[in-house]
């Protein structure tokens, strides 16, 4: 009976540490970013792009409906973002960050990106 009890007693201390991580979250801020202040972004996943690696016209204008507002980002998750995507954005000029993480961008595309939006940051 003693070894039920600990087993519970330790069930019971995983679940409330589990619980206390999953509401109290990080406590880190991207508006304490000293770069600026907090942008608005989309996240794009492998649905919205083509085979190719270019964006999907549904998720232009899911793009195109932020970039009016203010300064944006865009996040590509777990899909992988080609030179000739990455182009499509250059008309976006209030994009001012590219996370492509594993995405096969090359320095020439990046380079090209930055020539129209100097502000903007690419991740890859």
């Amino acid at each position: 009976m003693i070894a039920y009890s600990q087993k519970s007693t330790w069930f019971v201390l995983i679940i409330i540490c589990i619980t206390v991580l999953a509401l109290g979250g990080c406590s880190k801020s991207v508006e304490s970013n000293s770069a600026g202040p907090a942008l608005k972004g989309v996240a794009l996943a492998g649905s919205d792009l083509n085979a190719n690696g270019t964006i999907a016209p549904e998720a232009m204008k899911r793009i195109e409906a932020i970039a009016e507002k203010a300064p944006f980002s865009v996040g590509f998750v777990r899909t992988s973002l080609s030179d000739a995507g990455l182009n499509q954005l250059a008309k976006f000029h209030n994009l001012r960050r590219v996370d492509a993480i594993g995405s096969k961008l090359s320095e020439e595309a990046i380079g090209k990106l930055k020539a129209q939006i100097p502000e903007v940051e690419v991740y890859k």
